[in-house]
């Protein structure tokens, strides 16, 4: 039977562990109870944003259906002799079309009851609950979609945690990256995502309309307009982007920006410039020798950027 850890059930993993107070992780094994739960004592969590694809809710089916359940539901009580699920919403929409088939087989289901008192973050009792929905399973969660949703979920709760005065234990990149289990470079191209993205490049994301996390990166570097067309492209083909679509489409925008024709009058351009730069009058003036190569110099520079003006417009 799997047994439920607040990092991520990886025993060889410190991160996060300090987010338990010493009493907690005394008391651990105690507080963690196993227990048979009527499936309609359950509740499904609000607060759970991760997409459930349908084909993976079917292929539960079948699996628990031949050999049975083989990882607990995680839930927390709640009022009214009630349970929410914090882990494994997926097993849970499996086990209700299952109960429906048998309802005597599938009444009760075998549960790990925790605690969000064990969450040691100055947060929310929200936010802890939001933190046991993110950080547990988070090995299983490999899709670009639940990746960015990971990373928004945690960012949230560590912002949140520092501005009440905790502690970082290093930098919050680097803290991601050790409970995403992704790189530091995939967390700098997550934030870079949320800052630059419009809104559909995220919602793009969470329909797995990207091959990767990458992908999407990539397209949230380009400007707001390139980046509409890219994702409306996409729309046609109806499969996923990928780098090598990101690549046409902005090697075209280049080549059009390139080929872009625009008038200059060349004469009223540099008199402006002059006129705002320069005062010419008929008196002499008395100046050293250095001064005077100075101006030779910026005039040689003048020259050579108008024989650059000269080349483009001919």
């Amino acid at each position: 039977m799997a047994k439920f850890n607040l990092n991520m059930q990886n025993p060889n993993r410190s991160v996060g562990a300090d987010l338990l107070n010493q009493q907690s992780k005394e008391q651990a094994a105690a507080i963690q109870k196993q227990k048979f739960i009527r499936l309609e004592d359950i509740l499904t969590n609000e607060m759970n944003n991760y997409e459930i694809n349908e084909e993976e809710v079917e292929s539960l089916v079948e699996s628990i259906r031949n050999v049975g359940l083989q990882q607990n539901l995680v839930v927390i009580p709640v009022a009214n002799g009630k349970y929410k699920l914090t882990t494994g919403h997926k097993r849970f929409t499996a086990l209700q079309r299952l109960y429906k088939e048998n309802n005597d087989k599938w009444e009760f289901v075998n549960c790990t009851i925790t605690n969000i008192k064990d969450v040691n973050l100055p947060v929310s009792d929200e936010l802890k609950e939001l933190y046991l929905i993110t950080t547990t399973n988070a090995e299983g969660r490999n899709k670009a979609s639940d990746l960015y949703t990971s990373y928004r979920n945690l960012q949230q709760i560590y912002t949140e945690a520092k501005k009440n005065g905790y502690k970082m234990p290093g930098r919050i990149r680097e803290l991601l990256s050790n409970q995403l289990q992704v790189s530091t470079g995939q967390i700098s191209k997550l934030e870079a995502i949320q800052k630059q993205g419009i809104k559909e490049v995220i919602e793009a994301i969470q329909n797995e309309q990207f091959a990767n996390i990458s992908v999407a990166y990539e397209v949230a570097q380009q400007p707001k307009e390139v980046q509409e067309k890219i994702l409306e492209s996409a729309k046609e083909s109806q499969a996923p982007i990928t780098s090598k679509d990101v690549k046409e489409i902005t090697d075209k925008e280049k080549e059009e920006d390139n080929n872009t024709k625009v008038n200059v009058n060349v004469d009223a351009l540099l008199k402006e410039i002059l006129n705002d730069n320069f005062i010419f009058t008929d008196n002499n003036y008395q100046i050293s020798s250095k001064e005077y190569n100075t101006i030779l110099q910026s005039i040689n520079r003048i020259g050579k950027e108008l024989s650059k003006i000269s080349k483009i417009i001919k």
